[in-house]
């Protein structure tokens, strides 16, 4: 009972967003405008600067965590070949040294991955943030009743 209601709620929605068009299509006489963001967002000159700098930080943070994986490598092979001289107690610190640092590592190894992303976000949106404030103007300017924004595939 409940989905035969919701789906005629949906379908009442959609009549009334057609029926919305159609007056304000047929009393202004003026087109509908799509607006293609990818391409809004390939063309824009300061998507390739943004992108640019993101992926140097991005670089450089990536450059840093392979550095002290490279780091605790070498120390493992340098354990690798000292353990046979150790002691059973300095066998067993050595090995907890070696996993905290790799737990470090991976904790780092995380913080990295999250501050990459955030850096990724704070790109995407300031580019977008830009985009927007050009749409909306254009808007404003032009006298199309609708501005569809699309995401072509």
């Amino acid at each position: 009972m409940k989905s035969k209601i919701n789906l005629l709620l949906w379908f009442a929605l959609i009549c009334l967003v057609f029926i919305s068009l159609y007056f304000i299509l047929s009393r202004n006489n003026q087109d509908i405008v799509y607006v293609d963001i990818n391409k809004l967002v390939e063309g824009y000159y300061r998507t390739e600067i943004e992108q640019t700098s993101f992926e140097k930080k991005a670089a450089h943070l990536s450059a840093n965590r392979d550095s002290l994986v490279n780091d605790w490598k070498n120390e493992i092979k340098q354990y690798e070949k000292e353990r046979s001289k150790m002691s059973k107690r300095e066998l067993a610190l050595q090995q907890e040294l070696l996993t905290n640092k790799q737990q470090q590592i991976n904790q780092y190894h995380q913080v990295i991955e999250q501050q990459i992303q955030t850096e990724n976000e704070k790109t995407r949106q300031l580019i977008m943030k830009d985009i927007n404030s050009y749409i909306q103007k254009f808007g404003e300017k032009q006298p199309y009743p609708i501005i569809l924004l699309a995401c072509m595939a």
